[in-house]
């Protein structure tokens, strides 16, 4: 699991081969500049201490996860189909974006979410 972070070539080294790996992701282009309120600088600050979304799926493929939970997302507001469509140019694998409160039972390979619960092909690879 990733904290704030840049690339962290240790956490793919740690995380190499696992069933599930959790990392935060930054959407730079979702982030725009509102005066008074968000400036550039800020954004760059935030940006600095962040995996951008260009990034994440790459570090999913080259730890060889089973399966990826997008989390800490900044915007939160970003959308979840492009997320999922952007990490998955790079990992192959499930992609679960996660929100508040999320159930994933890691060992059974179910995820709920607003009363539903299924199945997470891939989330669960060991017997």
């Amino acid at each position: 699991m990733s904290g704030d972070t840049r690339r962290p070539e240790a956490l793919i080294d740690a995380a190499h081969g696992c069933d599930f790996l959790v990392h935060e992701v930054f959407v730079h282009r979702a982030m725009s500049v509102v005066p008074g309120v968000r400036e550039a600088a800020t954004i760059e600050a935030a940006a600095s201490c962040h995996t951008a979304i260009e990034e994440v799926g790459p570090i999913a493929a080259a730890a060889r996860a089973g399966a990826l939970l997008l989390t800490h997302i900044v915007p939160p507001a970003a959308d979840p189909a492009m997320l999922v469509a952007e990490v998955g140019r790079a990992f192959a694998g499930p992609v679960i974006v996660g929100e508040d409160l999320l159930p994933v039972d890691i060992a059974t390979g179910l995820v709920a979410w607003h009363g539903l619960t299924a199945r997470q092909p891939g989330l669960h690879r060991h017997g």
